[in-house]
Parts: C-alpha cells; sequence; structure tokens
C-alpha cells in the first residue's frame, strides 16, 4: 500500500485483506486514491492473500487495530494513514479531525448516505455526533454490520466508554464484524480507559508514546513486559505496531 508506513508492517501482520477492485472515483464523483496491492503479494484462492509463498489472510476474516498514545503522540495521523488504503470508510469522529467528502452532524442524513451508496465500490463519510454520542454510535455500528464490507474507524472510545464497558455497537462489531467483512479501527489516549472486551479482541496494535504508570501496566497486562518496556522509552513521536497473533513486534 503505497505511501503508508503503517500498512506495510500491518499487511505483514495480517490485518488488512484484499483490497477492494479499484476505482477511479467514488460515487460522488470526487476522485480518490486508489488501494494497491504490493508487487510482493500474490492473490490466492478463496480471495486469500500470500506473502512469499505462504498464505496471510482470508478475506472473510475481519481484522480489528488499536491506536493507543498520549495527546499529540500521532495517533489521528497513524489512523488517517490506515483508512487511506480502503476505499469503503466511515469515521465516527467526535473529535472533528478528520476530512471526508461527507461529513455529517445528523445521525439520521448519514444513514441516508449509507443507504443510498451500500453497493458503491468506494464509499466515504464522517459523522461527528454531539450530545448523543453513544446512541449514534450504536445505532451507526448495527447499520455498517448490515452492509458490511466497511472499514469503521472509532476515535476516542473512552469517551463513550470504560475498562469494564462499552457500547453495544461497538461489541457487536468487535464480536461478529468478521461475519460482515468489517474491520474496527479505533483510538485512544490511555489503554487503561479502554474496554478489556475491545483489547482482548484487538489483532494489531499501534502504539505510540505513553508513560502513566497505569497505562505501562496494563499494556503489559495485554502486550507483555518487552513491549511496555520499549514503549517507556520510545521518542516522542515514535510508533510500535505489535502483532497480537504472533506475540511479536513487527514494526518499531
Amino acid at each position: 500500500f503505497r505511501g503508508c508506513s503503517i500498512c506495510r508492517p500491518l499487511a505483514a501482520a495480517t490485518i488488512l485483506r484484499k483490497s477492494k477492485p479499484q476505482t477511479a472515483a467514488c460515487s460522488q464523483g470526487r476522485s480518490r486514491t486508489r488501494a494497491h496491492t504490493p508487487e510482493r503479494w500474490e492473490l490466492g484462492p478463496g480471495n486469500s492473500i500470500s506473502f512469499g509463498g505462504v498464505s496471510l489472510v482470508n478475506s472473510l476474516q475481519n481484522r480489528i487495530v488499536g491506536i493507543v498514545g498520549r495527546k499529540g503522540a500521532g495517533k489521528s495521523t497513524a489512523l488517517r494513514e490506515i483508512v487511506s488504503c480502503r476505499e469503503r470508510v466511515v469515521i465516527f469522529d467526535v473529535m472533528a479531525e478528520h476530512d471526508s467528502p461527507n461529513v455529517f452532524y445528523d445521525l439520521d442524513d448519514c444513514l441516508d448516505y449509507l443507504g443510498r451508496h451500500a453497493g458503491d465500490r468506494c464509499l466515504h463519510c464522517a459523522l461527528r455526533p454531539r450530545g448523543y454520542e453513544e446512541e449514534a454510535l450504536n445505532t451507526l455500528a448495527e447499520e455498517i454490520f448490515d452492509i458490511g464490507q466497511i472499514c469503521f474507524a472509532v476515535e476516542e472510545t473512552p469517551w463513550f466508554s470504560t475498562a469494564n464497558s462499552q457500547p453495544e455497537g461497538l461489541d457487536l462489531l468487535a464480536r461478529m464484524g468478521r461475519h460482515s467483512e468489517v474491520d474496527l479501527v479505533w483510538t485512544a489516549q490511555r489503554i487503561a480507559e479502554v474496554s478489556r472486551r475491545l483489547t482482548s479482541a484487538t489483532d494489531v496494535f499501534v502504539l505510540l508514546a505513553m508513560t502513566e504508570p497505569r497505562d505501562l501496566s496494563a499494556l503489559a497486562d495485554r502486550c507483555g513486559q518487552d513491549v511496555a518496556s520499549r514503549i517507556r522509552n520510545l521518542s516522542a513521536h515514535g510508533r510500535i505496531v505489535y502483532d497480537v497473533l504472533e506475540a511479536d513486534v513487527v514494526s518499531g
């Protein structure tokens, strides 16, 4: 995936499925960057992706990516890099930090857009709810699950969840998203405040600078003491990509 310093190692860590067929423009008539499959990849039976002759990913399996780091460490930048590789993207943008050709403040308008473009090869929108975030997230997540084949990005999950609970919609996609080919990308400043159910379902972590002892302890519990130690000594804008399934740092 050209121009994305995160997605290349993430692909090797098996979080990116086969991209959708290339298209020159969105349904709205706006041109967008097309996704590319690296030449070193090979498409195999059942839309699987092979790397060096070894099967990595089946396109029917969703992936969950968590981006964690303190304020200003680069979470939103990392999220933009990841979703830029996808053609069907919905962003739950409570921080109003992401550009989109279709920005909605009203949930019904967002749902109407998704209904009209559900079958398009390319769709991109952002919802910025105010005052009813959890309700909007639940309804939007259910719609995305029904439509399928979407990369859903959720900014600052602790905004509407705790270490012991999370909205039903987020729980639905974390547990069942694979059945609808939905990828989930979430961000948080503090991993200790993210629902344990979400962190336990996460396949890959993009870890940025963090120094709070509670967060480092939670990170050690999830990814191991070695990873927590590396994060403790990380530069202000450095990052580590950790593959949970391989229990290994694949970048950083």
